[in-house]
This record gives C-alpha cells, sequence and structure tokens, in this order.
C-alpha cells in the first residue's frame, strides 16, 4: 500500500466545494446525454453495487432513491455476484457499479455477471481509461482536477453526486429538474462552512480522543451509509481500529460490548431518524459512554453533555455529502496526533 502524507486529507476537503460546482453541470450533461440515448430504458428495479467507499456512497444516496420511488436494492459486490439468482433477471433491471478506478477486480466480475444475466448495466467511475467502460451498457464518468493518491474523499463526494444526477434519470416521479440541481449547487457554501467547521471542531476533541482504543460511528438512514464511510477514513488515515453500526441495531445488541472507553460519534440531523437519535445518545451517555452527537438542531440534552453543532438547512437524504467530512476531518488530526501516515505498508497475507 501507498504511503501518503497527513495533510492530504484536508488538502482533499478543501477541494470538495470546488469539486462539487464543477461535477453538477458535466454530471447533468451526462445525464441527459444517457436519457435520450436509444438503449437506455425506464427500468423497473436498479441494483447498486461496490466496494469500500463506493458502498458508501450508494448506501448514502438510497434514501434520495427511495423519495423518488426509484425500486433499488444496494449489495455489496460479493452478495450481487453470488447471490442475486441468475433465473431472477431480466431486461427491465439496470445495475450501477460504482468504481472510483473502474478497474477493480470485483466490479469487472459485478459487470461481466451482469452482461450474462442479460442484465444493462452502468459504470460510475473517475477514470475514463477503465477497464469497466468496456463491460458496461452506459458510463458516467467524473473528472476531479490534481487528483492525489489518498484515502477516498473526493472520489466518494463524486460518486454521490453522481448518483444523485442519475436519480432524475430513473425517477417516474414529476418533479422540478432546475430546482433540483440548484439545491445541489446550493451545497457547495455549507460544504465550505462545514469543512472549516469540523477540521476546527475535531482539532478541539484530539486531546480527549486521539488514545481512545477504537471509534464507533453510528447513522440512520442516509448516514448509516454516513457512519460507514466515517470509520473507513478512520482506518485508512489512521490505522486505528473503527466500527459503524445502524443505530437501532447497535442498541440491540453492541451497546453491551467493550470497550466501554470508545469514542461513540452519533449523526444526528433534522430527518425521521432524529428523535430516536436523541434517546439512544442519552441512554448511552448514562452507561457511562463517551457520546459526542453531531446535529444541526438544538436539542434540550440532559445527559449528553459533548455537542458538535452545524449550521446546515438541507434536507435529510442530502445530508450525507455534508456529515462525510466529520469522519475525515477527525482522521486527519488523530493521525497528525500521533503522526502517523496514511495508507500504512501492511504484510499481505
Amino acid at each position: 500500500m501507498d504511503i501518503v502524507d497527513t495533510p492530504i486529507i484536508f488538502r482533499e476537503l478543501a477541494l470538495l466545494p470546488s469539486d462539487l460546482t464543477n461535477l453538477v453541470e458535466s454530471m447533468d450533461m451526462q445525464v441527459n446525454h444517457l436519457k435520450n440515448s436509444e438503449n437506455f430504458k425506464r427500468y423497473d428495479e436498479v441494483f447498486l453495487i461496490g466496494s469500500g467507499d463506493s458502498h458508501c456512497a450508494a448506501l448514502s444516496m438510497s434514501m434520495l432513491l427511495q423519495e423518488l420511488e426509484v425500486r433499488h436494492t444496494v449489495f455489496s459486490s460479493f452478495e450481487f455476484i453470488h447471490y442475486h439468482k441468475k433465473q431472477n433477471a431480466n431486461q427491465k433491471q439496470l445495475l450501477i457499479a460504482i468504481s472510483a478506478s473502474g478497474n477493480s477486480p470485483i466490479i469487472l466480475e459485478g459487470l461481466q455477471c451482469a452482461r450474462e444475466k442479460e442484465m444493462s448495466s452502468l459504470i460510475i467511475t473517475g477514470n475514463k481509461n477503465a477497464k469497466s467502460m468496456a463491460l458496461a451498457s452506459f458510463s458516467l464518468c467524473y473528472t476531479l482536477q490534481d487528483k492525489e493518491v489518498s484515502p477516498g474523499i473526493r472520489s466518494y463526494q463524486a460518486s454521490m453526486l453522481s448518483l444523485a444526477i442519475l436519480s432524475l434519470a430513473l425517477t417516474e416521479k414529476t418533479m422540478d429538474k432546475d430546482a433540483f440541481l440548484k439545491e445541489l449547487f446550493r451545497l457547495s457554501p455549507f460544504l465550505e462552512d462545514t469543512i472549516q467547521h469540523f477540521t476546527q471542531t475535531t482539532e478541539g476533541l484530539i486531546a480527549a480522543v486521539y488514545k481512545k482504543p477504537t471509534f464507533l460511528f453510528l447513522g440512520a438512514g442516509p448516514n448509516f451509509g454516513t457512519a460507514k464511510y466515517a470509520s473507513a477514513k478512520v482506518i485508512e488515515g489512521t490505522g486505528i481500529p473503527a466500527m459503524a453500526q445502524e443505530l437501532e441495531e447497535w442498541w440491540h445488541i453492541e451497546r453491551f460490548a467493550a470497550p466501554y472507553d470508545m469514542a461513540v460519534f452519533i449523526f444526528a440531523p433534522g430527518g425521521k431518524s432524529f428523535d430516536r437519535c436523541l434517546e439512544i445518545a442519552e441512554q448511552a451517555s448514562l452507561l457511562g459512554r463517551n457520546v459526542y452527537l453531531i446535529t444541526n438542531q438544538k436539542p434540550a440534552l440532559n445527559s449528553v453533555k459533548k455537542l458538535i453543532y452545524f449550521k446546515d438547512p438541507l434536507r435529510e437524504e442530502l445530508t450525507p455529502f455534508i456529515l462525510g467530512n466529520f469522519g475525515s476531518s477527525l482522521a486527519g488530526h488523530v493521525a497528525m496526533k500521533h503522526n502517523i501516515t496514511h495508507f500504512r505498508k501492511v504484510i499481505e497475507p
């Protein structure tokens, strides 16, 4: 694995607002071209696959697809290849594969599998020369200027944005496309403000959390994907164990798990899961857990002492664009405190 210098996380974060502004227009043009393609259909069902950050991106955009009434399932790549029954496949189904490199072996295998099942497929990638381009029926290719080798931060946002705009071609629900694109454009200044805020906030947390044996991230709905992404950034950035779990599942089982002094971060934007986030945060705090509640609301709290507030008027299904950057910022500061370089070399099995 390549060794990467620590400040790269913050350089990647700093480019997210301009990336978003540039990509909305280019992705919209590609999706319009796709919709006008003779072979692109109205699909009855969509399957999404990816690995690592790409899988997280699919999970994070699942609520948006639900709101737009796009029937879909998020699979792991392995699950789709080995457990999706061939006899259930048909030409009214679309496989969407996500891979920043476009060359991940299991993604190539997934696209080949879709071809054998006579399903249409689409690759979302940041590599115009990817091998997957030849296997997929359709493609969306984003370009990130001056991209460095790093934990996937800019590519994660680009994958989510590509999926969000692609949803316009997949839905049959009547919607104001221009208003939706403007909503995406308006993310840019919020990104700039919250990245600066999260960078400062996580730096202030370091003294309290950097010696913790592990980090836990909890979320529900679209921000279960955010939690998985945040844990991935900590692992990639520091090598320190990190976990992610769906909010209610953690309370049902893992709340009993050691170590009891782990740092627990709960993503709690306003939305369907907000009240339950507060309940679990309070109850976990009473159990002695080190709980950090990350929210754009101003709740009345009793036991939770560590509130990380951010200004964000977004609807819940778009909050992963903002909240994922908390995990990246935290990983960068923890790595700097430990003097750790990203992607440390490991002994392959």
